[in-house]
């Protein structure tokens, strides 16, 4: 089965170890039905790394990296997971993901043209093996089987998540006639429509909100104390969402328990939604707006280099 593997690994840090190796192989000892296994992500910035595997974890010392710390916890680990437990995973990162190789090559493989290739990639695998009515699995282990480096500038920042924006919009758009489809199962009525919602629409619809409420109270249309719990209630929902993935996700791989790390991510998770979230949603607006103009191109990204290395 190991030789008909074939391994996507696309980033700066350092390589999986070798346990980690065994672990992403596991699934596909296990049921012989597995044609790709995706992988929480560590973030190595403040990590010790030596010869080229994560010797130390630590977090780091920029507040921009600790902010996408809470944020991959909550995008990689729940949503991802809860995918998986109904074989509804339809994105395994670019950063690092092993599949089946005559599954990929059955899909034409990765598709040069596509922003977000991980995840068009994963969609064409559910729809090809699904439109065949095939038994598949995709599977996604929550452990951290590889570390990526986060930016830590605002301008590296932006940049990905404009990429990351087009990428989403060009996806779902090829991938359209799978939306609300039944004939593919829990990813055409449940995770695609999910994700147009809440990873399409949610971050528009949000900032829009704050423009209404904000004209509302100016004007005078809206008492500002309905302001301030409409906000209040946003936030904390955030917040529990957040502060969940953080508990759930150090329980599981006991990566940041040392006390001072983990009560300075639970005040990161308190404090993420008070400017750096709404800050996430107007790069979405601008995301949108370069996908419908046609902008392409993958975006100027400063790496530094690792401690310890």
């Amino acid at each position: 089965m190991a030789t008909n593997l074939t391994c996507r690994c696309t980033f700066s840090a350092p390589a999986p170890t070798r346990k980690s190796d065994q672990e992403a192989i596991t699934p596909f000892l296990e049921d012989p039905k597995t044609i790709a296994v995706g992988a929480n992500l560590g973030i190595a910035n403040g990590c010790r790394i030596r010869d080229g595997h994560v010797d130390e974890v630590a977090l780091p010392r920029s507040w921009l990296a600790r902010f996408q710390i809470v944020e991959y916890m909550r995008s990689f680990l729940l949503f991802r997971l809860a995918c998986a437990t109904w074989n509804g995973v339809v994105i395994i990162s670019g950063a690092f993901g092993l599949f089946r190789r005559d599954a990929v090559i059955a899909v034409g493989g990765y598709d040069t043209t596509a922003i977000g290739e991980d995840m068009d990639l994963t969609i064409r695998l559910q729809r090809h093996f699904r439109a065949l009515g095939q038994p598949f699995r995709i599977g996604f282990d929550p452990n951290p089987l590889a570390w990526t480096q986060a930016p830590e500038d605002w301008r590296s920042l932006q940049s990905q998540r404009y990429r990351w924006r087009r990428g989403l919009l060009q996806v779902l758009w090829r991938h359209r006639r799978l939306l609300g489809n039944p004939r593919f199962g829990f990813v055409g009525v449940g995770v695609l429509p999910y994700t147009v919602l809440f990873e399409g629409l949610a971050p528009l619809l949000e900032l829009a909100g704050y423009i209404v409420v904000i004209l509302g109270a100016v004007s005078g249309t809206l008492r500002p104390v309905f302001w301030l719990v409409a906000f209040a209630v946003s936030a904390l929902s955030g917040i529990a969402v957040t502060f969940t993935a953080v508990v759930v996700s150090d329980l599981g791989t006991r990566r940041y328990m040392r006390g001072r790390d983990l009560v300075l991510l639970v005040i990161v998770a308190l404090i993420e939604s008070c400017g750096y979230r709404q800050l996430n949603s107007w790069w979405a607006w601008v995301g949108t707006y370069q996908t419908l103009t046609g902008k392409s191109g993958w975006g100027e990204m400063k790496r530094k280099a690792f401690e310890g290395v």
